[in-house]
């Protein structure tokens, strides 16, 4: 304590010889922000590799669709056209059981018009 204006802070001059706290918790602190930004510079690059290389199965899975082809997408084989018309049979169907058979209910559900309903339901065949 400075005794001549009774602050806590000793305004003496530095002793050189002793280590500075300040000098040092500086060079700790900037150590591991150091270590930290190499952390994050490392998870952003993983995720810029993660992003273009989603990006590319994307393309290249988009371009066997148009063409029509089966699809392997992560692993799994898919036929397009078959999955669409499953869907559709799927969707149907369960717009027939909420309107318990009655079509006029059913495609009112589906936004679609009655005729557009039972060419669909011819086209696939769908009973319940």
């Amino acid at each position: 304590m400075n005794k001549s204006n009774g602050s806590s802070y000793d305004f003496s001059k530095p002793d050189l010889n002793q280590p500075n706290k300040h000098h040092l918790f500086k060079n700790i602190v900037s150590s591991e922000l150091e270590e930290n930004l190499s952390t994050v510079t490392d998870i952003i690059n993983l995720i810029i590799k993660s992003i273009y290389k989603l990006q590319s199965i994307h393309e290249n899975e988009t371009v066997l669709i148009e063409e029509g082809a089966k699809v392997n997408l992560l692993g799994l084989e898919v036929d397009f056209y078959e999955t669409i018309r499953l869907f559709k049979i799927n969707l149907i169907k369960n717009a027939l059981r909420k309107s318990k058979g009655r079509q006029n209910k059913a495609a009112k559900l589906l936004n679609i018009k009655k005729s557009t309903l039972n060419a669909i339901i011819k086209k696939y065949e769908i009973y319940l």
